[in-house]
């Protein structure tokens, strides 16, 4: 049986046969609140929905941001502590130097050496949670 709809639901912004997949889901980071409101005059209860930015938890960066002398560093801000493990990759996503941290306190710095062998260019530093299997990867540019 074909689905039915009234002229009134075609014209919402949102139709019905709309539906987001798991990914779209995960990526927004949007909390709804549910406030009841009465209106004073009609004794009508609405809920009142407000919008609220959930802060994301920790942050990863490498610098410096291009790297001159073979040697960059990652700052673990708000980080879980636990073990993890950088790979350095070149833009195909060939993994070339694998190493291993563990994150202790609540801001840590740890320091890389590219191999010598790299030339300059586009590269990618990626980082592992060992736990989470969080991943997280940053550019950078080697000259």
């Amino acid at each position: 049986e074909p689905a039915v709809f009234n002229a009134s639901d075609l014209s919402n912004g949102i139709l019905i046969s709309e539906k987001k997949s798991k990914k779209e889901k995960e990526k927004q980071e949007v909390k709804q609140e549910t406030n009841p409101v009465t209106k004073e005059e009609t004794g009508i209860v609405q809920e009142q929905r407000t919008m609220t930015q959930q802060p994301k938890v920790g942050r990863i960066s490498v610098y410096p941001n291009p790297v001159t002398n073979g040697i960059f560093r990652i700052s673990f801000e708000d980080q879980q502590p636990g073990r993890y493990q950088v790979h350095f990759m070149d833009v195909a996503g060939k993994v070339i130097s694998t190493s291993n941290t563990t994150i202790t306190g609540r801001s840590q710095v740890a320091e890389f050496r590219i191999p010598e062998l790299i030339t300059g260019g586009n590269y990618l530093v990626q980082v592992v949670n060992l736990q989470t299997q969080e991943v997280i990867t940053n550019k950078v540019v080697v000259q």
